[in-house]
């Protein structure tokens, strides 16, 4: 046994008192060797147990909570490996998140996000804060003996409001800089990191006069200086911006923050937008009362861009006009962004541990609105035969795919689904439903197109189409391809894994391998669509 502090030499007081009494050594004769003893007395009765024998409070704690039994250890490793993928993908993207006012006078939901924050710049992120002043600002203006005025829901900015506007902002400013060092502080190994803002990130221009109303020094983004938001983030800075901007005559306005947050998202091309939501504020479908975690595009623009957004409004605290009209700026801002080239935006709740959770983990935690990735994606027609066929026919040949003659593809032309570049065919994909199951063939993109995301683009249509079915699980039949089936998720089986009616006309001639898959829900089709690269398409 070796002590952790390891071993050191000693002479025992009984020995030095002997060689002290004897006087001095003779000369060429040997000293007397040191003794090696231990620098902590060992317990005698060392037994080997079970671990179901020993008490949990005898057991050393773990972080996180847990004892420290292995299993607790081997749940923090499986929470690990499953968030690794995500850590990598979003190490040295840049992301904007807007803070709302009502959330930074939140003193528990702001610490909150405060830390979620300062975890994910220690992850690698390139962050841009983008801080909402509105409720700072009504609070000031209200104790000054006024009451904010809006029209058509933008605020009418006058001197006495612009001064009371500047002064919420410096202050939301230094609440996030003062939260933001905590929170690096907090995190072991947390060094901080360098905090930019100020006005120069962005140019501002006035709202003007829009139906006879003077909206006076209400404002609007003019420009976003993105390189220059790039270069300090190269440096490794955050920045910091609020909604206070100057025009080029130096004249200073009140530029609404979602409108900001948009527009730098965009100028910066971020990979997500995420705009922090009010404590309880969910998205709920009002048939199933389920939260609803995901929106394609056009269902985004569908659901904000009407008058009608109660289902967004899950509390009872606040007139649900104000929830129903701040979902909607958030909204709007959200489907601008993404229509013009941000991948995802967010919109998630100040509880703690939310945002980690959205952006970490397959289930997330608010609302993703995402891309219309499947644009020209489509269910098969008649007119579809022969483009099928002159796709397929190569790959047939070569033994790739089974061969499919012209009878057979126009009887199951409702099996197919096709990807279109122009109106033409560029790529092609069969689902079978076999009860519970699915059954993906006849996958084949035109070579000039391949590398470009459509293979993926249309296993991953054919996925959220099955998962519309309530299908539990999807195979593909594969003699040559399986490797890229197997890195999109993919375990061999045996044949007998496939559904009887699907066994009964099993090609034993052929004996191609059965891959098989296991559908969860379409928050796993959004979360493989992360890992494919959805620009090029």
């Amino acid at each position: 046994l070796r002590p952790a502090g390891g071993w050191r030499r000693f002479a025992s007081v009984n020995k030095a008192k002997e060689e002290a009494a004897a006087g001095p050594t003779e000369e060429g004769s040997q000293p007397t060797p040191p003794v090696l003893a231990p620098t902590l007395e060992l317990p005698r009765n060392l037994v080997v147990r079970g671990l179901d024998d020993v008490e949990d409070g005898d057991l050393p704690a773990m972080s996180g909570g847990f004892s420290g039994r292995p299993r607790d250890g081997i749940l923090e490793a499986d929470a690990l490996r499953s968030c690794a993928p995500y850590i990598h993908r979003h190490r040295g993207s840049s992301m904007l998140v807007h803070l709302p006012g009502h959330v930074i006078d939140d003193t528990e939901a702001f610490s909150s996000v405060m830390d979620d924050l300062a975890l994910v710049r220690l992850l690698g992120v390139r962050l841009v804060i983008v801080l909402g002043c509105r409720k700072l600002i009504d609070d000031g203006v209200r104790a000054r003996g006024h009451e904010p005025v809006f029209a058509n829901g933008i605020r009418i900015t006058d001197e006495e409001t612009m001064r009371v506007v500047k002064q919420a902002a410096g202050a939301a400013r230094f609440e996030v800089e003062s939260m933001l060092s905590k929170g690096f502080q907090a995190i072991p190994g947390g060094s901080g990191c360098n905090v930019v803002g100020g006005s120069g990130f962005f140019t501002a221009q006035p709202v003007g006069v829009r139906d006879g109303v003077d909206y006076g020094f209400t404002g609007e983004v003019r420009r976003v200086e993105a390189a220059r938001i790039h270069e300090r983030l190269d440096a490794g800075d955050l920045v910091v911006l609020t909604g206070v901007g100057h025009s080029a005559s130096g004249t200073t306005f009140n530029v609404r923050s979602t409108d900001l947050a948009a527009s730098v998202a965009i100028a910066m091309q971020a990979t997500k937008l995420v705009f922090i939501m009010g404590a309880g504020d969910v998205l709920v479908d009002a048939d199933t009362n389920k939260q609803v975690q995901n929106l394609r595009l056009k269902d985004a623009k569908m659901l904000f861009g009407s008058e009608d957004c109660r289902d967004a409004c899950s509390a009872e605290d606040e007139p649900a006009t104000a929830r129903q009209k701040r979902w909607q700026w958030v909204g709007c801002s959200s489907v601008e962004a993404v229509e013009r080239g941000v991948r995802r935006a967010h919109l998630v709740s100040p509880n703690r541990g939310a945002l980690i959770a959205e952006l970490y983990t397959r289930d997330g935690y608010g609302t993703m609105i995402s891309g219309d990735v499947y644009d020209g994606l489509r269910h098969a027609r008649p007119q579809d035969v022969e483009s099928i066929l002159r796709i397929v026919k190569p790959l047939s040949k070569s033994g790739v795919l089974k061969v499919r003659n012209r009878e057979l593809v126009e009887e199951t032309i409702d099996q197919y689904h096709v990807c279109t570049r122009d109106e033409a065919v560029v790529a092609c994909g069969q689902l079978t439903q076999y009860g519970a199951y699915a059954e993906i063939g006849a996958m084949a993109v035109v070579p000039e197109y391949r590398g470009h995301g459509r293979g993926e683009a249309v296993l991953n249509y054919l996925e959220r189409t099955a998962c519309s079915w309530g299908t539990k699980y999807i195979f593909v039949l594969s003699t040559v391809t399986m490797e890229w089936f197997i890195e999109r998720g993919f375990v061999e089986v045996p044949v007998s894994k496939l559904p009887e009616e699907r066994q009964a006309i099993y090609d034993n001639e052929r004996k191609s391998k059965v891959y098989m898959k296991k559908l969860l829900d379409e928050r796993q089709v959004d979360a493989d669509e992360l890992f494919w690269d959805i620009g090029t398409f």
